[in-house]
């Protein structure tokens, strides 16, 4: 999707899936304190690339294809 309006753009939208909370938040762990992310992220000509990630959290509906 994109986002057309709101005060977080311009931005990147990703939606992934996890079974349980458990699964989210350990995997949010393992992306956010991995070793090659922490150095991309120091580097000068990547600042301010990433400056905030916000979390929607969502369950789809029993009529949802998804």
């Amino acid at each position: 999707g994109e986002a057309l309006v709101g005060t977080n753009i311009p931005n990147l939208t990703y939606m992934v899936a996890f079974e349980t909370m458990n699964d989210l938040e350990m995997s949010l762990a393992r992306f956010l304190y991995d070793s090659e992310w922490g150095a991309l992220r120091s580097m000068s000509e990547y600042a301010g690339v990433v400056s905030k990630i916000t979390n929607t959290l969502l369950k789809p509906l029993d009529c949802s294809q998804i």
